[in-house]
C-alpha cells in the first residue's frame, strides 16, 4: 500500500505555514525590542552630555601634560 501523498503534502504545507507565522512573530518581537531600546537610549542625553564633558576634561588634562616641560 502506498502512502497518502496528498495528506503528507497537506501536513507539509501546514508545517511550513506555521513556521512562517512563527518567523513573522519573532521578527515583530525583534522590531519591538529594538524600538524599546532606541527609546531608552533617547532618554539618556543628560548621561551622554556628562560623558562628553568628562571626556573633554580628560583631553584637556592630557594636552596640558603633553605641553608641560619634561624633567
Amino acid at each position: 500500500m502506498l502512502p497518502d501523498v496528498d495528506a503528507s503534502r497537506e501536513d507539509l504545507e501546514k508545517a511550513l505555514a506555521e513556521a512562517a507565522y512563527a518567523a513573522v512573530g519573532f521578527a515583530i518581537l525583534g522590531v519591538q525590542r529594538a524600538q524599546v531600546a532606541r527609546r531608552a537610549v533617547e532618554r539618556l542625553p543628560p548621561v551622554r552630555a556628562a560623558v562628553s564633558a568628562a571626556s573633554r576634561v580628560v583631553s584637556e588634562a592630557r594636552d596640558a601634560l603633553l605641553r608641560s616641560p619634561g624633567p
